[in-house]
């Protein structure tokens, strides 16, 4: 019996949609001079778009 449960991704079409999210938060707190939500704002888009590029090496890698 095998009871391990599929892998399921959390984001399976990539972080697209956070980074469009988390950039809407960035500019919004540019817009409201808003400095501490621009400091953490920025640190959530700086995690997803690294996690983008990581993903995007990853799926070249399938494909060489």
């Amino acid at each position: 019996l095998n009871n391990m449960k599929k892998y399921k991704t959390r984001y399976p079409n990539g972080y697209t949609e956070k980074i469009g999210y988390y950039t809407y938060k960035v500019n919004k707190a540019i817009e409201e001079l808003n400095p501490s939500d621009l400091v953490f704002y920025t640190a959530k888009l700086e995690y997803f778009m690294n996690r983008q590029l990581e993903l995007n090496e990853r799926l070249a890698e399938l494909v060489d």
